[in-house]
Formats: C-alpha cells, structure tokens, sequence
C-alpha cells in the first residue's frame, strides 16, 4: 500500500543535476577505474621516506596490471626483479632498476597459476612458475 503523498527525491528525477552535470559519479571513460588484483608500487627510499603507490602499466600499454598472483625480489646492485601472472593466466616479467626507472615493458612467457622470485648474488633471478 503505497502512502497518501509519496514525491521522488530530487536525485531520481534530475533535479539535483545528477542526470545533465556528468561529474562523479560519472567518471570519464577515459580515465582507468582501478579493481581487484590491479598492481600498485612504492618504494620506501633509503632516508626513510616513501613514494606515493601509483598503478604498473599493464601489457602493451594498457592502463592497469591486473594479476592473480605477484612476486618481488630485491637484486643485489638495487634492482627489483618482478614477475606476475596476469588475469589472462600469462606469465609476466618485468624489472625496477636502482635509477627508479623500470624496464620499459612486460616481457611474457606461458601461462601459470603462481610465481615465485629469487634474486641471485651473481645478479641473475630464479623464477618459478606453477601451472597448477
């Protein structure tokens, strides 16, 4: 039974401008909306200070990494080694050198469930990858 006087709020008939005014909560399709699994990093500098998180780039200039499963590891020279399975089941790779500037792009291999790092003294990095 619906009550004697019922008026919509201002937001269900546009008068609150939510219909012509395309401000949040309409974001631009242009800008990337972030979701689970999506990567972020920050570095926590040596005088103790850290950098502000910021997503990874994804494959081939897409906007976002999203990964199933991610591993890290630290490089004697400074560098950071990290590899990713991504939500498309392939294997990622990718490096963070001392400098602060990183790679230049994800390297792939096939495809897997989990990855695992290591960082050798020699420079080199083991990686594991788990197809199950």
């Amino acid at each position: 039974m619906e009550p004697a006087s019922y008026s919509q709020p201002a937001w269900a008939t546009g008068g609150a401008g939510l219909s012509t005014d395309h401000a949040d909560p309409y974001p631009s399709p242009t800008v990337p909306v972030s979701k689970a699994g999506d990567l972020f990093h920050a570095t926590r500098l040596v005088d103790g200070n850290r950098t502000s998180f910021s997503p990874l780039d994804g494959y081939a200039g897409s906007a976002r990494f999203a990964a199933r499963a991610e591993a890290i590891a630290g490089m004697p020279n400074g560098d950071a080694q990290l590899t990713a399975v991504g939500d498309d089941g392939m294997v990622y790779h990718n490096a963070l050198y001392a400098s602060g500037s990183w790679q230049g792009g994800w390297n792939t291999s096939s495809g897997g469930q989990k990855a695992a790092i290591a960082g050798m003294k020699d420079g080199g990095a083991q990686m594991v990858v788990s197809r199950s």
